[in-house]
């Protein structure tokens, strides 16, 4: 058995992806000239920020990450152990190597710079993410807005005429520079608060080990979890549709072999009726096409679009006590509807009190259109 791991100059080219290397910086591909240094590293294939090939525009995007990084760590915070990551791609694949501080002079020296600099940034807290917040959001305005125009087959004669001596050829590249650069400026903010945040954790974890020594790694992380980001805002979703899922009696549509395109595909539509689904679809639109038509006639027209509610042919089919209270949960108003609710906005459309509305939908619902319980409040974020 080997002692140690195989060095990245032995890995073969998969056949088909001859050449790979040209795509790539030459900076970031491991090199002969650089043998003898990259092969004394540690080289570990990043597979959680990047379990898949990377393409080579998107390459300089994680290179700008690990320069901010590298940055932050060197000479921003003096961090006492680590100047930063150091990054080679092989066959596509990202792999990190960390670049430490092996003196540990140096490490003793770099202390107190750091417990002064990383210091400074957790006793005024509050203020420097107050203000980092509003920055960071006005940088992604600044990239959302970002354009590109195509190149026209030929310049404007006003070019020639007024003697510009540039056209879209400079701007097309002043844009891509002016998107990239900022880019590099959002990864600087990035780690801004991100590595003190790891710093905080990693202090606190090892302060509640030396404290209570036969605590689980787990019980840590787990008192640090309620931390809310909007980097996991999509896993929130995802696991309150989870829960939905279970609680309407879904659960099982999820659990089978096949590609999520099939699941997707079984949910949607009002599966399995084709024609039933496509039947309510086209009544909004109706609505609205005869409520333009028959307009200036002086006759409204309206459509009434009702919820869950529990009817007597419901009562009659009979449901189970669990998905009649996980139907009630479901609304914002946590309240069960009755045919008599849907009859009362009846009630309203044909009476004189609704004689300036027309081509609406009206959803009696309790809210369920509008959102779930526990979705109302925008979310926050922590550095």
């Amino acid at each position: 058995m080997a002692d140690r791991f195989p060095s990245p100059f032995e890995m073969p080219t998969p056949p088909g992806a001859e050449g790979w290397q040209d795509l790539y910086a030459y900076s970031s591909v491991f090199s002969e000239d650089r043998r003898e240094y990259e092969e004394s590293a540690f080289w570990f294939m990043d597979g959680v920020h990047s379990p898949e090939v990377i393409p080579p525009w998107d390459a300089t995007i994680v290179e700008y990450a690990l320069i901010a990084l590298s940055q932050y760590n060197t000479r921003h915070y003096v961090i006492p152990p680590a100047r930063g990551v150091d990054m080679r791609f092989l066959n596509g694949y990202m792999y990190l190597s960390p670049v430490g501080v092996t003196d540990p002079k140096e490490i003793e020296a770099r202390i107190p710079e750091f417990a002064e600099r990383a210091g400074y940034y957790f006793a005024n807290w509050d203020r420097l993410y107050a203000a980092w917040m509003p920055k960071v959001r006005a940088l992604i305005d600044q990239l959302e807005a970002i354009s590109f125009t195509p190149l026209p087959h030929r310049e404007d004669m006003a070019v020639i005429t007024e003697g510009r001596g540039t056209g879209s050829a400079l701007d097309l590249l002043t844009t891509y520079h002016r998107l990239v650069d900022l880019t590099l400026k959002l990864w600087h903010h990035h780690f801004e608060f991100l590595n003190l945040g790891y710093a905080a954790y990693l202090d606190f974890f090892g302060c509640c080990q030396q404290l209570f020594p036969s605590i689980p790694d787990q019980a840590i992380a787990k008192m640090v979890a309620g931390i809310q980001v909007d980097l996991f805002q999509p896993d929130e979703e995802l696991k309150k549709l989870a829960q939905l899922a279970v609680d309407l009696g879904l659960a099982s549509r999820f659990s089978g072999p096949g590609p999520a395109s099939e699941v997707l595909d079984g949910l949607r539509g009002g599966n399995p009726s084709l024609f039933y689904s496509t039947s309510k679809g086209a009544f909004v639109n109706m609505t609205r096409s005869m409520a333009a038509h028959h307009g200036p006639e002086g006759i409204r027209i309206n459509c009434i679009a009702p919820g869950y509610v529990y009817t007597p042919m419901v009562y009659a089919r009979g449901m189970e006590p669990e998905l009649r209270e996980a139907r009630r949960k479901n609304t914002l108003l946590q309240t069960e509807g009755t045919g008599w609710d849907v009859g009362n906005g009846v009630v309203y459309l044909v009476s004189d009190q609704s004689a300036w509305v027309t081509g609406v939908i009206l959803s009696i619902d309790a809210g369920s259109m509008a959102g779930t319980v526990g979705n109302t409040t925008p979310p926050r974020a922590f550095g």
